[in-house]
């Protein structure tokens, strides 16, 4: 963390340090994740600062008592910015994550109260918990996510382009095969340039987010274990083989995959080009020779300062949109191309079972898919819908009976959502 204020109340207190270890028990073992750890901990210290401010608490350990948790209340919704006349808050999500840190830390002096045989203070952290669960759904959390909710709607949530991503498509397998041509040359003459490696990473990075639509950092962090159990040499199982059309036999021997750890620690797979392999392969070899550490196990590694970390996809998406002039590079995001895929793929009249496919290839459930992937409906609501309702209001809704069926399903769509 930074070495200011905030962090000195951290890792000064007992209670926000023991959140802290718990979490690190838990996500440790992923680097990345450090900043969620630290970020964590940051929070409950400025509501321990805010604490410190409006009463005689000093600790975590002194506010986790019954009797104190108006004061949590009350410092929470001041921290958070939120104004009684409207019932809103100016941060309602740091709202909601301080409701759970402060049951974990409750949870924790629970924890410790047994270990160390003290019922007095076991009592006092039950007690604030029951209280905790009682009071936080509707003094904080209920105005809370009202605020979220009202911050979205009618809020215009842009796709990338199809222009914008054939551009950058059309820049990014350019720069694939002239890079992946001067590694090689470099290779071959035993002076592979740092520069071109650290350029063909970065588009062969790219290439892997937009192909397979994979989140940014899912793919950055690729590791060369996972690379080499690709999968694509194994030979399919006869039945499966003998059900598969010629374009899809075709296309197993086009791919191959890789299966790298997802959201959540789902298991997620990623399909390679010929191309992409070539380029992968060209920088597994080029690595010692253009000084990337040992250690370091990204496919897409960093080759500055023995760094053992992955370049990032956000930047070099970033950076390579503006290169080829797209019109609106805010939106070439990895989130924004996955909520394009599968806004795409309602124009398509996908069936459950493929619909379920495609949900699972991009690492979710097929409801959160239908929820929060599938977003631009207006326009299928304003087109369809609007014609049912036309035919309501004017009295001739036996001319559109063959509508009946698609409409009322797409009614209760609406509804559900």
């Amino acid at each position: 963390m930074s070495g200011d204020q905030i962090s000195l109340v951290a890792r000064n207190d007992t209670i926000i340090t023991k959140l802290g270890e718990k979490l690190y028990k838990k996500h440790g073992h992923l680097e990345h994740m450090y900043n969620y750890i630290g970020q964590k901990m940051r929070e409950m210290a400025r509501l321990l600062i805010t604490i410190r401010e409006e009463s005689e608490i000093t600790t975590m350990e002194d506010l986790i008592e019954p009797s104190h948790f108006p004061v949590a209340l009350k410092c929470t919704q001041r921290l958070c910015g939120y104004e009684e006349d409207t019932n809103t808050y100016r941060n309602p999500s740091l709202a909601l994550k301080l409701g759970y840190s402060l049951k974990k830390c409750a949870l924790i002096q629970k924890a410790n109260a047994l270990i160390e045989e003290d019922d007095d203070k076991r009592k006092k952290a039950e007690n604030f918990i029951s209280v905790h669960e009682l009071m936080w759904p509707n003094d904080i959390s209920s105005a809370a996510l009202t605020t979220l909710k009202a911050g979205k709607w009618n809020k215009p949530s842009p796709l990338p382009l199809t222009e914008d991503v054939s551009k950058l498509q059309t820049l990014v397998k350019e720069k694939l095969k002239t890079l992946s041509a001067s590694l090689s040359t470099g290779i071959e003459n035993s002076k592979p340039e740092k520069n071109v490696y650290a350029q063909l990473s970065e588009v062969a990075l790219v290439k892997l987010v937009m192909f397979n639509r994979r989140r940014g950092g899912e793919a950055e962090r690729l590791t060369i274990e996972s690379y080499q159990q690709k999968s694509g040499n194994n030979a399919p199982i006869k039945e499966i083989e003998d059900s598969l059309s010629p374009m899809e036999k075709k296309m197993c021997s086009l791919f191959q995959r890789v299966e790298i750890r997802g959201k959540k620690g789902r298991r997620v797979p990623v399909l390679l080009t010929k191309d992409l392999i070539e380029a992968i392969d060209l920088l597994l070899k080029a690595r010692e020779s253009v000084g990337v550490s040992n250690d370091n196990p990204y496919v897409f590694a960093r080759m500055n300062y023995g760094s053992n970390k992955a370049i990032r996809a956000s930047d070099a998406l970033r950076k390579y949109a503006r290169l080829c002039g797209v019109k609106q590079v805010e939106n070439v995001t990895s989130t924004k191309l996955r909520k394009h895929i599968a806004t795409v793929s309602q124009i398509m009249n996908f069936g459950r079972n493929d619909l379920e496919q495609l949900a699972k290839f991009m690492g979710h459930d097929i409801d959160v898919h239908r929820s929060f992937y599938r977003l631009p409906e207006s326009t299928i609501q304003v087109a369809k819908l609007g014609k049912f309702l036309l035919a309501l209001d004017s009295g001739e809704v036996s001319k559109y009976s063959y509508l009946a069926h698609s409409m009322m399903s797409l009614l209760k769509m609406m509804m559900l959502s």
